[in-house]
């Protein structure tokens, strides 16, 4: 008996190492994409603005991240402006965001 349950703990302790490891990269990976995010929704913001200097409000409102490579994460996403006349304009975006040199390219923003 007591082999048995010697053996149980023994297949289990894998397992749990396991799940730690795949937790941890999880978090990590969730880190990096809020990184990916941050710096696209101020890329898009910047353009926003550089072709409508009338916009007093700038907001993503969604975005959502894809690994496009080991190296570089894909961000899509919509949001919206409030223009000088107090009207509002919703918008999508596409961005990519390089993890190893921390900056964004590709930022495309349709009105």
């Amino acid at each position: 008996m007591r082999i048995f349950l010697w053996m149980g703990i023994a297949a289990v302790v894998p397992v749990v190492g396991w799940a730690q490891s795949s937790f941890t990269e999880a978090r990590e990976h969730r880190a990096t994409d809020d990184v990916a995010i941050g710096a696209c929704g101020d890329a898009v913001n910047r353009e926003v603005r550089s072709r409508n200097a009338m916009a007093s409000q700038v907001e993503v409102d969604e975005a959502h991240a894809s690994p496009a490579t080991e190296s570089r994460t894909d961000i899509a996403g919509g949001g919206h402006l409030r223009d000088g006349s107090g009207g509002t304009r919703k918008f999508t975006f596409r961005c990519s965001y390089d993890i190893r040199a921390g900056n964004t390219s590709n930022v495309s923003v349709w009105l």
